[in-house]
Parts: C-alpha cells; structure tokens; sequence
C-alpha cells in the first residue's frame, strides 16, 4: 500500500490550472470493507498496481466521451463526506499521470469554467457541489441504477454505481452538461438556483453558461449504457483482485507451512520413508538442487532496535521479514523461522570442493543478511556458519556447527572450526555452570545453559541416532543444577517433582528440537525456584501471581474463571491485599498487567503466519474475534489483521 499523502477536497478538481496542486495519490481501493482484515492490505497493494490501467481506461473514455471529466470515488469514503478527503481517481489524476501523457490530449483542466465559478475553484465545495453530490451517490447505491439529474446549479450530472453482487464498491461521477440549447430562460432559472451563492459573479457565469456542451438526452442516455459496461467492468476487475488476493494468502500461507515441515524433517532426522517426501518439498519451494548448507541468524536478547518500533517483539519480526527478503533474491535457498531457536537459511554452495570460494559466498549471503536486518530494526544480529555436507540428510549437522559457530565467537559472522578437544569443553562448561550459580550470578549461568545444548548436539551429532548420547549429557547437566539448587536451600520435594518431570519430557523427545525445549524448560524453571529463595515474602506472593497469569495466558482452555479473587484465594491472601501488593512491587494493576500480557501474547501470535485473527482470539482467551479486533484497535491503534501483514507500517 502507498504511503499517505495530504488528500485532496473533491471539488478541487475544478481549480484553474495556475491554482491547483498535482492531485494526490488516491487512498485506499473500492471495497476493501467487504473483506477481512487479513486480506484488506494485500487488495490495496493489489489494486494499486492496476491503477495505471484504470486511469487508462478512463482516458480512453473520455476521448471517444461528450464529458469531458469522469471520477471514481470509492463508495465507503463518499458517503463520509468529500469535504475534507478525496478517495478516488479520475481524469485529472489521469492527465498528471506520466506513464499515460502520450494519451493526454484532453486539456489539462476538462472542467467547464461553469463549474469552477459555481464551487469558487473548489474553495465552496461544502456550500454548493458536495450537497448534490452526495445526495445522487445516495439515491444510485441504493437503487443500483443508473441516475441522470439536474444539479443544484441546474445543469445535468450523472452517476453511475459501480457493484459487485449485493455489495457497493464504487461511484463514476460526470456530466456538467446543458441538455438542451442555452437560452435566457435557461439561465433565468439557473441565476435563481444560484443567488444565494455570494461569491458568484451573474455576469462571468452567464459568459460560462453558454460555453457548456450541449448533449442531447438521446446521446446521454447511449453515453450511460457505455459507463454502465465500464462500471460492470469494474466491478468483474474488482472480484478478480479478491479472488487473486485470497489465492496468494493462501499460498503465502501454504509456502510458511511447506518450509516449516522442510525444516523439521531435515533437522529431526529423515528415514527411507521421507526421502521422496523431502525431495517432493524440494520441488514444491522452488529448489531445483538440493541445499548443502546452513546458516543460522541469531538477533542479540540485549540489542534495541532503533526508535520508531513499538516493542521489540514487532522489530524481531521486521528482522525476519528482512532476512525473508535478502533469501528470495537468492538462487537455490529457502529460510524458516524456528522459534526460539534463531532464523534458519537452507542454502545451495555451489563451490563446496574449493573452500577459499565456498566460504567467501557463504560470509557475503550472511553478510548482506546481518546489513539488512540492522538496518532495518538497529537490532545486533549475527550469523553462524555450518560446513558444507555431501547430502541433504546430513543437513542437522551444519546446522548444529552453524549453531556452535555462533557460541563459540562474538563475531557478525561466524564460520565453524572443528574442535578436537569436544568432550573437555563440554566438562569445562559444565564446570563453569555450576561455579556461576554458587555465586548466584543468574544471568551468566542462564546464558550459558541456553548454549550448551548446541555444543552437545555438534559433539555427539545431529543424525537420530545420536539423541540417546546427547540425552544422556543433557540429563547429567540438569542433575549438576539440581545439587546447587539444592546446595542453595530450595525445596528437595520442588525439586524432586522438576527431576521426575524433566525426565518424562526427555525420554518422550523424539528429535533434537524437542529435547532442546525439554531441557530449557526444566532448567528454566530450576533457575526460577533458585531465585525465587532470596525474595521477601510480599515478593514471592506477587511472583506467584505473576506466574499464574502468565500460566492462564499461555493456557486459556483450562483458565476459565480466572481472576484476582481466585488467585488471592490460591494464594491464601485477600484479594484487595494482593491488589495492593501487586501493584506496589510491580508497578502496575493486576487486571492491567493480565491484559498487557494477553495482548503481548496476541501481538506475538498474530506474526505467525499460519495462525489467523480468529485462531489468535481463541488461543489468548477472548470470547469472539470482533471484541478481541475492538480490544486490540484500542489498545495497539491498529486492527491484529494490518499488524500481522506489517507491524512497523501499522503502528507508524
């Protein structure tokens, strides 16, 4: 969609040539009301690379036309009012046009002089023109038919409606034309339908008044049976731009699904059974060869983004839009975003036998990626680089080493170098854990833990039959956190219920993502029982209210009649206590800071692509998709369906 511009009133389209401005890009697309939220920006972009055919067609019609001026005005904004803003195209527009200048051999004002004495050049819209005008437009969209009538001025307008089915898209707007031969009597009635008017001058308008075309009803009426095949065309235009926007979504959306489904196979490990699977995809993502590297885009937890970006959930997903982008433009590659485990490019090397080549275009694919997405959000990325392998069943291991490559280096970008001494540095930083949480310095030590299971998975390899040695290491990390955790005080029952837990979820995981997430969610949740000892007891109530509300956010289904008095009541507290006491250590409201959670929690889901607006209603707990858009509108300043499609334009 095209950026805003200052639009103009309606009738300045009469102003003398010395006095008006270039019209102003039109706003928005005829019948964008008629759609759903997810589709309504995709239509606008849609419909404006069609514009320079419309403007086209109307020049073309106003050649082999007795009017001289012909407007589109979108439906929706007419019936608000034209007094203030102009949605629409037409001949002027048309004319400035300077794709289209070689057909402009209409003047370069098409308005009667009448006219532009009649509405002051525009400048007395609201007094004259506008009041017809908006009551023909009217009585046209209700009817569906075609309305030929005298203005207030008394010379002859017509409109045309422009429809789609049961639904009004548009008005085609022309005329300021005499039906029959000017005369005394002719503008005897004119002068008295004009005499309020101050501004005008009896003398001028008369002079203009017989300068006016002259068009036989029986001219106008072959005149409106062409403007109604153009309206129905128009309105046939209209249906094709939904029904390609519908197919696009759809495809956008079958595409996000594709690559995701690519994705996991390849790292999770594929058999026999999945080769044809695979190679299927492949073709289906437009590869013609198959990929034989990894790189894997890591955005900085601490960076911030530049100002203008409302949260930084908003500029990540701009930072994913941005690697999007730098990956289409590249032959044979395809990327996927696999929360929360950083962007992942699937390339082809074609230089894989000369390393000194292969690494110099891997380093400026990952360069021109890092550029994008720091120019775009000022957020810190970095990119890791796996080795090339010799088939795409081995694609878990570069990505594993492209994911060492990034622990291992501070660097923008950075390559992996094999490491012969694997299992001692494994031992060191198990080592080093254990040391950061003897001296309670939580965030080295979660820092480090959120990175040692990349450098298991390279260790001891990234094919499946490698999960039961990776397990195997992960489980004896969790138990060196359980003996601090149980060092510094925690409850051995708490603990004990997080080992149990734990261990479940490790034996049921079945590829290397899931044991990732197994094993951080554990951890996560030792380091939290950890913390949670040296807090007062108004500080530990209040951060088990917290988790309960972010509990109840994640898991709606199973939080109904969630609310402060059966949290106080949980909690063994009164509830204006724990009112009080909330918002005095956290700064905010309780009912405020469950709200901001469930919107953060829907801003974040709405930038999946394959999750919709009502899909996003019902997974944060809101009881329709209407009332979760008018919450959201009020709070964000946008609808979720313009958010999702592009959060930075949005919310500017």
């Amino acid at each position: 969609m095209p950026p805003s511009r200052p639009a103009l009133p309606f009738h300045s389209r009469l102003a003398g040539e010395s006095e008006q401005p270039l019209p102003a890009a039109p706003s928005g697309a005829p019948g964008v009301t008629f759609l759903p939220d997810e589709e309504k920006d995709l239509f606008i972009e849609a419909f404006h690379k069609e514009l320079d055919f419309l403007e086209l067609l109307l020049l073309l019609v106003n050649r082999s036309f007795p009017f001289k001026n012909v407007d589109l005005i979108w439906a929706g904004e007419a019936r608000a009012g034209r007094v203030t803003t102009w949605h629409g195209t037409g001949t002027m527009r048309a004319l400035r046009n300077p794709h289209l200048r070689p057909l402009g051999t209409l003047p370069r004002n098409p308005n009667p002089r009448f006219c532009n004495l009649v509405n002051d050049y525009g400048r007395r819209e609201a007094e004259t023109c506008l009041l017809s005008d908006l009551a023909a437009a009217e009585r046209a969209r209700r009817s569906g038919r075609v309305l030929v009538y005298t203005c207030h001025a008394g010379i002859t307008d017509i409109v045309v409606p422009v429809r789609s089915g049961p639904h009004h898209l548009a008005t085609l707007h022309c005329g300021q034309c005499l039906r029959e031969p000017p005369s005394e009597a002719g503008f005897a009635r004119i002068a008295r339908r004009v005499a309020r008017l101050q501004h005008v001058d009896l003398a001028e308008l008369k002079k203009a008044y017989y300068e006016l075309p002259v068009i036989p009803m029986e001219q106008i009426r072959s005149a409106t049976r062409v403007l109604s095949l153009f309206a129905d065309s128009l309105g046939r235009l209209w249906e094709r731009l939904r029904d390609a926007v519908r197919f696009q979504r759809q495809r956008l959306r079958q595409t996000d699904l594709l690559r995701l489904e690519f994705a996991h196979l390849v790292l999770a490990g594929t058999g026999p059974a999945d080769r044809e699977r695979v190679r299927g995809m492949l073709r289906r993502l437009g590869l013609r060869q198959w990929p034989n590297r990894v790189l894997v885009v890591h955005v900085e937890p601490g960076s911030e983004p530049v100002p203008g970006w409302t949260s930084y959930d908003v500029a990540l997903a701009a930072a994913w839009h941005a690697v999007e982008s730098v990956v289409e433009k590249t032959a044979e590659a395809t990327c996927v975003h696999l929360r929360p485990y950083g962007i992942c490019v699937f390339f082809r090397d074609p230089d894989e036998q000369r390393k000194a080549a292969s690494d110099l275009r891997a380093r400026s694919l990952a360069q021109r990626i890092v550029y994008a997405v720091q120019s775009r959000t000022g957020l810190r990325a970095r990119a890791g680089i796996g080795s090339g392998v010799r088939h795409w069943r081995l694609l878990a291991q570069s990505y594993q080493e492209a994911r060492e490559a990034l622990v291992r280096s501070s660097d923008a970008v950075a390559f992996f170098r094999p490491s012969r001494s694997c299992f001692r540095k494994l031992r060191d930083e198990t080592e080093n854990v254990a040391r950061a949480l003897e001296r309670q310095d939580w965030t080295a030590a979660e820092q480090r833990i959120a990175a040692f299971p990349a450098l298991v998975f390279h260790d001891v390899g990234g094919g499946p039959e490698s999960l039961h040695a990776a397990r195997h290491i992960l489980l004896s990390m969790l138990e060196v956190i359980l003996h601090a955790a149980q060092r510094l005080g925690c409850d051995v029952g708490a603990l004990d219920r997080l080992r149990e837990r734990a261990l479940t979820e490790l034996d049921c995981a079945c590829s290397h993502p899931a044991l990732e997430r197994a094993f951080l969610q554990a951890t996560r949740a030792a380091l939290e029982e950890m913390g949670s000892i040296h807090r007062g007891k108004h500080e530990k109530i209040v951060e088990r209210a917290r988790r309960m509300i972010e509990w109840a956010v994640e898991h709606p289904e199973a939080a109904a009649g969630f609310s402060l008095q059966s949290v106080a009541s949980r909690l063994g507290v009164s509830a204006g206590h724990l009112s009080r006491t909330f918002s005095r250590i956290m700064g905010v409201p309780f009912r405020e800071y469950w709200a901001r959670k469930r919107l953060e929690r829907a801003r974040a889901l709405l930038l999946d692509p394959m999750m919709n607006v009502s899909q996003v209603a019902e997974a944060c707990g809101y009881p329709s998709a209407a009332y979760f858009t008018r919450v959201f509108r009020k709070a964000i300043g946008c609808t979720p369906g313009r958010f999702a499609r592009d959060p930075r334009a949005a919310l500017s």
